[in-house]
């Protein structure tokens, strides 16, 4: 059996020419590098185009966004319901202030997924407020029965020794 390997491909420049084993090894090795260090390069330049982008970006909305915000806001609108059909006009500001009234209104449901955000943060507040106060009482119980035990059974003591 024999085995015939040709380094005329490996040896070989990108016009044909058969290279010496040093030519293509340093080929090789400036072909990688270039190619990483481009890589390097456009990874860079596309992370510090993206940032430019960002901050131009940011700069353009915090200019604008209070004026779009006070044109938005007052701004009127006809309520379109789920069918199609055309309600009232009114604003953005008249619908903020009729939706934060609706939803603070404790209502106490059954199921805590009808709860509104008031409604939950009521309870919330009064269950922490209703633990604290529990807490407070048991030390407070936890005191007195604490110091009558002793009371009652120093009595009870002195009534033996006696």
């Amino acid at each position: 059996m024999e085995i015939k390997i040709d380094l005329r491909e490996i040896l070989t420049d990108e016009f044909g020419n058969i290279e010496n084993l040093a030519e293509t090894i340093k080929r090789q090795i400036v072909s990688n590098l270039t190619n990483s260090l481009a890589k390097g390069i456009q990874l860079k330049v596309n992370d510090e185009i993206a940032k430019l982008i960002d901050d131009q970006i940011k700069k353009v909305v915090e200019c604008q966004m209070p004026s779009l915000f006070s044109e938005l806001i007052d701004k009127e609108y006809t309520i379109v319901d789920d069918y199609g059909c055309r309600n009232r006009t009114t604003t953005m500001r008249n619908q903020l202030i009729k939706t934060l009234t609706d939803q603070m209104v404790y209502k106490k449901t059954q199921y805590s997924s009808e709860k509104t955000y008031f409604t939950k943060n009521i309870d919330a507040v009064v269950a922490q407020k209703m633990d604290d106060f529990k807490k407070q009482f048991n030390l407070k119980v936890d005191e007195v029965f604490t110091k009558e035990a002793l009371d009652y059974a120093f009595r009870k003591m002195q009534e033996k020794l006696q």
